[in-house]
């Protein structure tokens, strides 16, 4: 997602977490009826959301809260934090 999004912020509510891009407006990853994934809103509700379980050592599994039949296995970088309101980038973090 990110090659074509830019990076994406993970935002985190309850026990589910939300993918923000900065390229789509802040606008949250979000699954559709039609098992499509957009950025489409600002809203982070349960078509938003997602639970994270890990899978091997670097991958991790989403699954959609609202439809749980869909699933992503992905590799999660963390390039930055936020620390008192500003962005801290980690090690070599990509241009």
């Amino acid at each position: 997602l990110a090659e074509h999004t830019g990076p994406l912020r993970m935002c985190a509510a309850q026990n589910t977490i939300g993918f923000r891009a900065g390229l789509a407006a802040g606008k949250v990853l979000q699954m559709t009826r039609t098992k499509e994934m957009l950025f489409s809103n600002h809203n982070f509700g349960s078509w938003e959301s997602w639970h994270m379980a890990m899978d091997g050592a670097e991958t991790f599994v989403l699954t959609n809260k609202k439809w749980k039949d869909q699933r992503l296995v992905v590799k999660i970088e963390v390039v930055g934090e936020l620390i008192n309101g500003i962005v801290r980038l980690k090690g070599a973090a990509p241009c």
